[in-house]
């Protein structure tokens, strides 16, 4: 039985894996061609049919990998704390999520923004706080990008990091991308490997569960590899501050802690925290989760329920092994993620959207919450 139950999970995982790889690829802008390629273009034509001119079946494919991918999360979990899944078959199923980068970043405008704010800085030798994409109307990139009015909106250390693989790219557009999906996909497994040591060194019971907690959560694989976001990178220097300051490494932690500022300013958030600086077990983290997500309410008041911005929540909930933090952070994935239904379904934002966003977040919460129950419930059964 246990041996069924693993096959099907890794099967199925893998399955939806590659399924959302090939599905991002419908959401290709009109007026960007990844190659000239005859074969690649006979690949492509059917899927932007699919994404631009079939929207309602779009959708639906959409809603399926949605649904998929919270039913194969749960059934990781479920296998864990009932003990039918080898750890084997939990690292195999960690490393198969990494095929997620060869996906085209369907679902946010953001990757082209963080290219071509360093280009503007690598290609033409100008700073991005002064100058927009707009400003480059001959620049053949503008013609697939969004928020080309904007101006670099980030702290100076995550310009300086997308420098890199900036520079690496030469100015082609496809190596710069698949460059920077690169880079993003390192910070994840970086954030996989802190938050694994983490929870071992601050003893949370059942560690490999709150691992899996964060690396199967839909959320956090689309939001860190199909279109990634510099929150990632962010949580990276965070975490990394945690493991220096429980090795009594103050003066790197600190480096560390200000480096994640440097790269989105809500880290700041933390700071009182780490000055108080109590013994760095669960209960830091639990305050840390609250003092974080008090920290976004004015941001999504301001701007949008952005999915992206949970991707810290989620993790700071994993090192807190606490009951409210895990139930939250898995109910707010699944309303955020479903967000992108509506769109992909009708193809812009109106009034019609916003409605149908509002009605499937709650049916969404609804359904989510008993869930959390359930799989705390087993969790405390067999003893954890």
């Amino acid at each position: 039985m246990n041996k069924i139950y693993g096959f099907a999970t890794v099967s199925l995982f893998i399955a939806l894996i590659l399924i959302t790889v090939v599905y991002s690829y419908t959401q290709v802008d009109l007026n960007l061609t990844l190659s000239t390629s005859s074969f690649y273009l006979q690949l492509q034509k059917p899927l932007t049919q699919l994404g631009y001119f079939n929207r309602p079946l779009s959708g639906s494919i959409f809603l399926g990998l949605f649904i998929g991918l919270f039913i194969v999360y749960g059934m990781w979990l479920w296998g864990i704390v009932s003990q039918r899944l080898h750890p084997r078959l939990i690292k195999i199923g960690i490393i198969t999520s990494f095929l997620l980068v060869l996906g085209y970043a369907a679902f946010s405008y953001d990757l082209f923004n963080y290219l071509f704010d360093a280009r503007i800085a690598t290609t033409y030798g100008l700073d991005p706080h002064y100058f927009k994409a707009l400003d480059f109307p001959f620049d053949p990139w503008t013609r697939f990008m969004r928020w080309t009015h904007r101006y670099y909106p980030y702290g100076p250390g995550w310009l300086l990091i997308s420098f890199i693989p900036s520079w690496l790219g030469i100015g082609k557009f496809i190596l710069t991308l698949f460059l920077f999906k690169g880079m993003f996909a390192l910070f994840h497994a970086v954030n996989l490997w802190l938050l694994h040591r983490l929870l071992v060194h601050i003893k949370v019971k059942l560690p490999l569960f709150w691992l899996a907690v964060y690396a199967f959560n839909p959320l956090v694989l689309i939001e860190s590899l199909v279109s990634p976001h510099n929150e990632v990178m962010m949580l990276s220097f965070v975490l990394c501050a945690f493991w220096l300051l429980t090795h009594k490494k103050v003066s790197a932690g600190v480096i560390a802690f200000a480096l994640s500022i440097s790269i989105k300013y809500i880290s700041a958030v933390l700071t009182p925290l780490l000055i108080w600086k109590q013994k760095i077990d669960s209960r830091f983290f639990t305050m840390a989760w609250y003092l974080w997500v008090v920290a976004l309410i004015p941001v999504i008041f301001m701007r949008e329920v952005y999915s992206w911005y949970f991707i810290p929540v989620i993790a700071l909930a994993v090192l807190s092994g606490s009951f409210i933090p895990f139930m939250v952070s898995l109910v707010l994935s699944g309303i955020t993620l479903i967000r992108y239904y509506p769109f992909l379904l009708i193809g812009e934002y109106t009034a019609q959207t916003y409605e149908l966003q509002l009605f499937i977040m709650v049916v969404c919460g609804i359904l989510l919450i008993p869930a959390c129950f359930l799989l705390w419930r087993k969790k405390n059964s067999v003893g954890y």
